[in-house]
């Protein structure tokens, strides 16, 4: 979903959207205060790019000019000072040291929030958060039906089936709830993920239940706003759970967050 969210801002810029994907763009615009933050950010980033580029390229085309120019009275006065082509060589270093770190910079403060989203988007799938206890074989041919939806991506489908479905016991009821939260996400319906998320933990009374739901909480969280520290403090507090279910993968995670992008999102961003 990160991803997609940066490449729709990328085509946005370059002016590459449809007519229809335009007016979806816009509209997220309005009424999405983080997308339009992204995006300010971006261009902001691109014309610091471009700016410095265009300036490094007019300075070597000036040096180009002055050194062909300046062959005839070579030729009369002598060769150029080597000090003058040491000098040169020392400003073209510089410049291209700068431009480069700058161009650096940018592009982190650009790449580091997508890469961040990227990787909490990846833990939150079935490969990362799938169930430690195995589906009961004599379920009801219906919500076996609900569950082979889900598993084809059919989240749609699946909203519809679990709103259609009466529940015959408190466990079908949580699995439901399950299936709803995560349709929702998958949708990009988040705030109704987290709410669904919410009156799981409000009304789970078992730790399995509850340790699956925070996690899939905090995920969510982190891919909308990956640097938030309050989101990253709830990470924290479940790699520090000894007895929490899913404290190995938050640890894992914490791990692979000392890398370069996450470090500078998390300070500068």
């Amino acid at each position: 979903m990160g991803s997609e969210k940066f490449d729709r801002i990328e085509a946005f810029i370059d002016g590459k959207l449809s007519e229809d994907e335009l007016k979806e763009f816009m509209e997220r615009l309005e009424r999405d205060e983080k997308l339009r933050e992204k995006l300010e950010a971006h261009k902001a980033a691109r014309v610091v790019a471009e700016s410095l580029a265009e300036h490094d390229l007019r300075n070597r085309m000036k040096k180009w000019k002055a050194q062909n120019t300046g062959t005839s009275d070579k030729e009369t006065k002598g060769a150029a000072p080597k000090q003058g082509v040491v000098r040169r060589m020392i400003s073209y270093g510089i410049a291209a040291s700068l431009l480069a770190f700058v161009v650096g910079v940018s592009y982190l403060y650009v790449d580091s929030p997508r890469y961040a989203s990227n990787v909490f988007a990846e833990r939150n799938t079935g490969e990362y958060t799938h169930a430690e206890r195995s589906v009961e074989q004599d379920m009801p041919t219906e919500l076996r039906d609900i569950h082979q939806l889900y598993a084809a991506g059919e989240w749609e489908s699946v909203i519809e089936g679990v709103r259609q479905y009466q529940p015959l016991s408190t466990e079908e009821e949580m699995t439901l709830d399950f299936l709803l939260a995560d349709s929702k996400y998958r949708i990009g319906n988040i705030d109704v993920a987290l709410g669904q998320y919410n009156n799981i933990l409000e009304t789970a009374d078992d730790r399995w239940h509850i340790d699956r739901a925070e996690w899939k909480k905090v995920l969510i969280q982190l891919e909308s706003e990956p640097f938030n520290k309050v989101y990253l403090d709830e990470l924290e507090k479940i790699a520090e759970d000894p007895t929490h279910l899913y404290r190995k993968a938050a640890q894992e995670l914490i791990s692979e967050m000392r890398g370069l992008r996450f470090t500078f999102g998390r300070l500068f961003i």
